[in-house]
């Protein structure tokens, strides 16, 4: 890995690098080491992925070749995973720090499990989910209030406070989950990097009431780890003509310290995605130059104006390969450049 890190150093002498680390386990090891620490279902039967997802279906895999594929996940709050996690990192950068190519790593992109995101797809009642869970109601109630968490029902409305109320916790939990495991590696990550960097997560869909959401916005501007956040709208949630626009609460993350990272995940003429047109509109697809600048920037100009930024996620290696489009990326860079240069201005929202 640290070769392929000096290898796009090598290629891009100019640029500063944050490093995308995935924090996926081995194949064997929760059957074959820790099997106790495993994603565990209601019924007591282990949650079984692959790299990528635990969904039958999702990225095109097959039944027959997920089943062949599969292993157990660990659970998010599982300790012997999380110390293995910083055990790779720490190898890591002290293998980049040895051949000097910290100087150019400003910071860390930590992702994994469901689709890179760490989408909580299916409620956990492992071992170390549970014990996580009594450990949470003591720190938000002073005690623990429900010893084993209750059945989680994704359709049922919650309207009942009383009776509702251990289910709300519970997803409450669950949703904090994966955050948690990250801000620990995070600490780990600063402490052992010795230089000020930002560290950053993916989420698919930031504040959604669904489990597959993730993430809400207190945990995340209180947090101490967590810097920055990347959280394009999925699929079926995107507009033709601004794909991944985003409705977030920007300015608070400006008034919180914290940063917004849109990923520009369009594609375009240069790799088409092979599909009928009106599904191209949906995946976002600029079908020429005068279509490509119009998403491009509304998108950049929605972060520059809330002074956040974005990156372009290549998904095809081959989307931004043509010559306009690196040129238009080049003129509102430019702008971008100019942008920055200019005196901030001292007026704040009053509320």
């Amino acid at each position: 890995l640290v070769d392929e890190i000096e290898d796009a150093m090598r290629a891009a002498p100019n640029s500063l690098f944050i490093l995308g680390i995935s924090c996926d386990a081995p194949r064997d090891f929760i059957q074959k080491h820790h099997p106790e620490e495993g994603w565990t279902r209601r019924d007591g039967e282990p949650l079984y992925g692959v790299y990528g997802s635990c969904i039958i279906g999702y990225l095109g895999s097959k039944k027959e070749d997920f089943r062949k594929s599969a292993f157990v996940w660990p659970s998010y709050s599982s300790r012997a995973w999380r110390e293995w996690v910083k055990r790779q990192i720490r190898g890591i950068l002290s293998e980049a720090r040895a051949r000097g190519l910290d100087k150019r790593i400003v910071g860390i992109h930590l992702a994994g499990y469901h689709d890179g995101q760490f989408a909580t797809m299916a409620p956990d009642y492992s071992k170390p989910a549970i014990a996580a869970f009594r450990r949470w109601q003591e720190a938000r109630y002073g005690r623990v209030r429900w010893p084993d968490p209750p059945a989680y029902d994704a359709k049922k409305t919650l309207l009942d406070p009383s009776a509702d109320e251990a289910q709300v916790a519970f997803q409450l939990f669950l949703k904090w989950g994966p955050f948690a495991m990250q801000e620990d590696v995070a600490r780990h990550i600063r402490a052992e990097f010795g230089k000020s960097i930002v560290i950053g997560r993916w989420c698919m869909t930031p504040f959604g009431g669904s489990l597959m959401a993730a993430l809400d916005f207190t945990p995340f501007v209180n947090s101490d780890a967590i810097d920055f956040l990347v959280a394009q709208p999925v699929y079926p949630r995107r507009t033709p003509g601004v794909a991944c626009g985003v409705r977030v609460p920007l300015a608070s993350f400006r008034a919180h310290g914290k940063m917004f990272l849109n990923e520009f995940d369009l594609r375009t003429w240069h790799g088409r995605s092979g599909t009928t047109e009106p599904r191209s509109y949906w995946l976002s697809e600029a079908l020429d130059r005068p279509m490509w600048e119009s998403t491009h920037r509304k998108l950049s100009g929605q972060m520059l104006a809330n002074s956040m930024g974005w990156w372009y996620f290549d998904m095809a290696d081959n989307w931004f390969g043509d010559a306009e489009i690196q040129s238009d990326i080049a003129s509102v860079q430019e702008f971008h450049r100019r942008h920055l240069a200019r005196k901030p201005v001292s007026w704040k929202p009053s509320a």
